[in-house]
């Protein structure tokens, strides 16, 4: 056992526990102590007790002589708030508890004074209630504002809140409002004494205790501070948090081989990490898996271990050049900061009175730029991280990543960061350790990878390559000085993927540099949904679009079905004098997209029209040229319509996987099953949890669990069989495919990477595994794995397309 790699671990594991400790002591220390993992856990545990506590103590019709003052000015106030903000209490307690918990950061002490914390907690609610106030009785468009001021990325809740109120406000008093009409201000007693109120309902629960302190010889002060019961609770969490976390860094060694275990995958924790201890947090079967996975998934899951990985010295270098200048490109996103904010305001517009219009735009574009800076900021945050990681690991001669299946089968790395199913810049970041010296095929399938990478992969094999030589000084220009280049290739789809790819190619076969080529090649599946049920249902309309079949002409482009949905769908405009005016707009391929590619997923119409209305917005035609009504609708049955005559046989299996999953509830089933050609034994299981969803303008959202605990959610898993049934079928392609493949290797779901020299062999052992995953029936095969018998619901019928014409197929997988 490797102790480099055992050393490597622990350090991961420190490396997590630090950072958990760091932020919760900055979220202490900016107050927002409520927002760490704990906060988050102790408001949906205890908000339901202390709305209890708290409802009873403001009901109260009546006090006794001993009543406090405290009670007397709170009381009143505290019925309002309950009243305006919702009967159960649940938006006032979680606006109480959360600001209990920031109290302790927003203290001048070690502790919070008792008065100070209850003027904080009284302010919180006060801003709450003029807020909901407003958003009652005040017009929409100052509402709207209101609204706007308070969602402003980048800023804390203290200024949201402020901006908020003087913004409505100014906006109100325009509008003819008097001071009378205004939410009222509440005095700081008012304020000290809702907060005392509160303080003392959690008090009675147990959450905080009082204790006095002789400050001065003359003078004591009360402090507060989290009850022992509570600390404890705390400190038992923050234990068990730090257990479960591990920084998921790829390995330095080889990951250890998983092993087949009988029984729910979830508990397999034969392989990957080292440590016992991280491995139990790292199973076979991700997210609680109950699905059982065969020796070809356990097999393929070792070869995916072993391939070995180097950080691309090219791309790391461009990349943080990029993040130093401050140049989003791409996936990768820097920390655009103007120069606006580096600017001290002109002593000319300083001379100017504040509501001043050429000094009120001044302060409104600093603010602009504020704004942005805080979404760039919040965009940047992967890229640094991943830029940071990889100058990490530059100088490892090689580094691992370790594979697990999802419960569908589908396999994914373990790893957070540097594997190849994340961001464009990440898969362009890494590449094989282990490369090949090119033959003539190998160069031309890396000639075709740089064309389609820049041109796109719907035109033919022999343009992809052609331009690659055509453009050679256009791509020794962009390898030279990528950044100054830039502008010739961050609009390519992958643009990081293009300039790794570039550089390679400039490097092995134009300059002749090396011979030894590293960089993993792809090939994605066509549709792969609409792919294998055309496949499986011998649909040979389907398959064609699908691109199954061979092409009439080795030079022919690929077949591409959203360009022929739109066709058939300005067809079908055409035939309506009404509206034939939009076929116009019936063109980009980009629309075409939109019901194909959530078909299979279960997709809703109010999604489908939602995603052509974005379409057109996106295009600058909504609303003025195409409205919602009857344009957007319109033309999404159209789309529909078009849709369904591409690839019939798909759209009807659709319909009858949602026809089998009734009929398997009537039969009595709790949960679904099925067995695939790998002998993947997939459990299909959705449980739901009756939660409320708390809302405050201000402090956010807070999720609370209600009545029952887990139980089966059959709603969620008849919309889920379709897509769960088909993904586990594209896993076992690949798993037909690859179980016993020994050169470098990457999947990104129903894609694959390979050196340029294996592409051939691997398309041909795509094509032997798709036949034997789709032979025979499989959706008969699951109507029968589910115990649904042909009389309760009859098999659909195969069409006439021949599966073994895969064999000749040249763009299946493109």
């Amino acid at each position: 056992m490797s102790e480099k790699q055992l050393l490597h671990e622990i350090n991961s594991s420190r490396e997590a526990t630090e950072e958990i400790r760091k932020q919760v002591l900055q979220a202490k220390q900016k107050g927002y102590f409520s927002n760490t993992e704990f906060g988050r856990h102790f408001l949906s545990t205890f908000v339901p007790d202390f709305a209890k506590e708290l409802l009873q103590t403001t009901s109260k019709t009546a006090w006794g002589r001993a009543t406090t003052t405290n009670i007397v000015v709170a009381y009143p106030l505290m019925q309002d708030a309950i009243s305006l903000l919702d009967p159960e209490g649940y938006v006032l307690s979680v606006i109480c508890l959360k600001s209990i918990l920031d109290s302790f950061g927003v203290c001048k002490y070690d502790l919070p004074r008792t008065a100070e914390a209850a003027s904080f907690i009284g302010r919180r609610i006060e801003d709450e209630l003029r807020t909901n106030y407003y958003i009652e009785v005040a017009p929409e468009s100052p509402v709207t504002a209101l609204i706007k001021e308070l969602n402003t990325k980048g800023s804390s809740p203290h200024f949201r809140q402020y901006g908020g109120k003087k913004t409505i406000e100014k906006l109100l008093k325009e509008r003819g409002w008097t001071g009378d009409d205004l939410y009222p201000d509440w005095t700081n007693q008012q304020s000290q004494r809702v907060g005392l109120f509160v303080l003392d309902v959690a008090m009675k629960l147990q959450f905080i205790s009082k204790y006095t302190k002789q400050i001065t010889p003359n003078k004591k002060q009360s402090f507060l501070q989290l009850s022992p019961e509570l600390e404890t609770h705390f400190a038992h969490y923050q234990a068990e948090l730090e257990t479960i976390s591990v920084k998921t860094h790829p390995l330095i060694d080889v990951p250890i081989d998983w092993e087949y275990e009988v029984g729910a995958s979830c508990k397999n924790y034969t392989g990957g990490y080292y440590h016992q201890w991280i491995r139990q947090l790292n199973p076979l079967g991700r997210n609680g898996s109950k699905s059982e996975f065969g020796n070809d998934a356990i097999n393929l899951l070792n070869t995916l271990n072993k391939t070995s990985w180097i950080i691309d010295q090219d791309i790391l270098n461009v990349a943080s050049k990029a993040l130093e200048r401050g140049s989003t490109i791409g996936s990768l996103n820097a920390i655009e900061r103007s120069e606006v904010l580096d600017q001290e305001m002109p002593e000319r517009i300083k001379q100017l009175e504040p509501t001043d219009i050429e000094r009120v735009d001044w302060r409104k574009i600093r603010a602009v730029a504020y704004t942005k800076l805080a979404e760039s900021k919040e965009k940047s945050v992967r890229s640094r991280r991943v830029i940071s990681l990889a100058n990490r690991y530059q100088n490892k001669p090689r580094f691992y990543l370790s594979w697990s299946c999802d419960s569908r089968g589908r396999m994914y790395s373990q790893q957070s960061f540097l594997h190849p199913q994340s961001s464009d810049l990440e898969r362009a970041i890494i590449s094989f350790e282990r490369g090949c010296k090119l033959n003539k095929r190998g160069e031309e399938y890396a000639a075709q990878a740089v064309g389609a990478a820049f041109i796109g992969s719907k035109v033919s094999y022999q343009e992809r390559s052609k331009w690659t030589y055509d453009n050679k000084e256009l791509i020794q220009e962009i390898t030279k000085d990528p950044l100054k280049m830039s502008e010739h290739w961050e609009s390519c789809d992958e643009p990081w993927q293009f300039l790794q790819l570039a550089h390679e190619f400039n490097r092995v076969c134009f300059l002749g540099e090396t011979n030894e080529w590293k960089v993993g090649i792809g090939a994605d599946s066509t549709a792969s949904g609409l792919q294998l049920l055309s496949a499986m249902r011998r649909d040979q309309k389907g398959m064609k679009f699908t691109n199954l079949l061979a092409p009439d002409h080795p030079d022919d482009h690929p077949q591409d079905a959203y360009k022929e949905v739109l066709r058939i769908a300005r067809e079908i405009v055409s035939q309506d004098p009404a509206n034939e005016w939009l076929q116009q707009y019936l063109v980009k391929r980009e629309l075409g997209k939109k019901i194909l590619m959530k078909a299979v997923y279960g997709a809703t119409l109010q999604t489908y029209r939602s995603d052509i209305k974005q379409f057109f917005i996106d295009e600058g035609l909504f609303p003025d040229t195409i409205s919602y009504k009857p344009h957007i609708e319109y033309i999404t049955s159209v789309l529909d319509k078009a849709s369904k005559e591409v690839f019939p046989m798909a759209f009807e299996s659709l319909r009858w996987i949602k026809a089998l999953y009734k009929q398997a509830r009537k039969n009595g089933s709790q949960s679904i099953q099925w067995t695939t050609p790998n002998q993947d034994k997939i459990h299909l299981s959705k449980n739901k949890i009756d939660v409320v969803q708390v809302r405050t303008t201000h402090l956010g959202k807070v999720t609370l669990g209600i009545g029952e605990g887990k139980r089966p959610d059959y709603k969620a898993m008849e919309k889920a069989l379709a897509p769960s049934f088909v993904h586990s079928y594209d896993a076992a392609v690949l798993k037909s495919s690859f179980q016993d493949w020994i050169q470098p290797i990457a999947l990104i779901h129903d894609c694959l990477k390979v050196l340029p020299n294996d592409m051939d062999k691997a398309k041909e052992r795509i094509r032997h595994g798709f036949v034997h995953t789709c032979s025979g029936d499989p959706l008969s095969k699951l109507a029968n794995d589910l115990n649904v018998q042909p009389e309760q619901l009859p098999r659909l019928m195969q069409g006439s397309g021949d599966l073994s014409e895969v064999f000749k197929s040249s763009y299946m997988f493109n």
